[in-house]
């Protein structure tokens, strides 16, 4: 505001300016795409340390040069990256003497009529155990105008790597609680499968010596059916295949990340040795008109 001189001297009044500095941008955030253990496919999740892409991916795996990719990154004085993983369905083989049925992308469980998948592709879903109780609120099913045999709890557990997740007070109506919303924000183990109309049957106690996870009258498990299997070696279509493009899959999967400043595509054919010449070209042409 203007300054009221009250006697000689010298004033000085700041005037407002219109400019304004220029920040900087990272140059550092680095994007790969590859094969991993599990976590998202066709999603650009940013990560800020190996222990993160650990928790999300699931680490070094012999059969992918991704994690071996990232894991120098951060060992080199890497900072930030953004992972997009990629999934190639292993279709089966119906003329092989016996005939080689195609495993489902994740793996399904079914808890006493609750039907849930894993929340991603991948084998590592095999180990997903889930168990049902009815140890519900009353003051909850009188909170959402729900009759209290509407509500269940649901606990998940990761048997392989021990991550257990537990919901309590689900339904199957409508209502904040519903079970395909809940699972749907806050799991990062299941997702439910179809539309669930009936509130599962609650598991038993564990026999005498083993916990609810070794026992299965005491949870659900996958059955050998419903096993998920951790697909083939990507070839180039799964980058860039027909309608990768229009969908945002694969390589064009990028254009959905905010920013990065170099691209990394790991190895993956031939055993892990090489990256086909389209592939290379496709990508350097993306990246020199600026559409990342």
């Amino acid at each position: 505001m203007p300054i009221t001189p009250t006697y000689p001297g010298v004033y000085i009044e700041e005037i407002p300016s219109g400019v304004r500095t220029i920040t900087g941008v990272a140059t550092s955030i680095t994007a790969f795409i590859g094969r991993a253990v599990r976590g998202p496919v066709d999603e650009p999740i940013t990560i800020n340390s190996y222990s993160d892409f650990e928790r999300i991916f699931g680490g070094l795996w012999v059969d992918s040069s991704l994690g071996y990719a990232v894991r120098d990154f951060y060992l080199n004085g890497g900072s930030q990256a953004i992972i997009i993983r990629l999934y190639h369905q292993d279709p089966g083989d119906p003329d092989a003497t016996p005939p080689v049925t195609a495993k489902p992308a994740r793996a399904q469980v079914n808890a006493n009529g609750l039907l849930l998948e894993a929340a991603s592709d991948g084998a590592w879903g095999n180990y997903l155990r889930a168990r049902v109780d009815h140890d519900v609120s009353a003051q909850v099913a009188e909170r959402y105008g729900v009759n209290l045999d509407q509500l269940f709890n649901l606990t998940v557990q990761d048997t392989k790597t021990g991550v257990t997740e537990q919901f309590r007070n689900l339904t199957v109506v409508n209502s904040p609680r519903q079970v395909k919303k809940v699972l749907g924000n806050e799991s990062l183990l299941v997702r439910v499968s179809g539309d669930p109309a009936s509130v599962p049957g609650a598991h038993g106690d564990p026999a005498p010596g083993q916990t609810i996870w070794e026992d299965d009258a005491a949870s659900a498990r996958v059955l050998s059916a419903d096993e998920a299997g951790d697909g083939l070696a990507l070839n180039q279509n799964d980058f860039m295949g027909t309608g990768k493009e229009s969908d945002k899959k694969g390589l064009y999967a990028l254009k959905k990340a905010d920013l990065f400043n170099i691209l990394c595509i790991p190895p993956y054919k031939d055993d892990n040795k090489d990256v086909d010449i389209g592939l290379i070209g496709e990508a350097a042409k993306l990246c020199d008109i600026g559409l990342f």
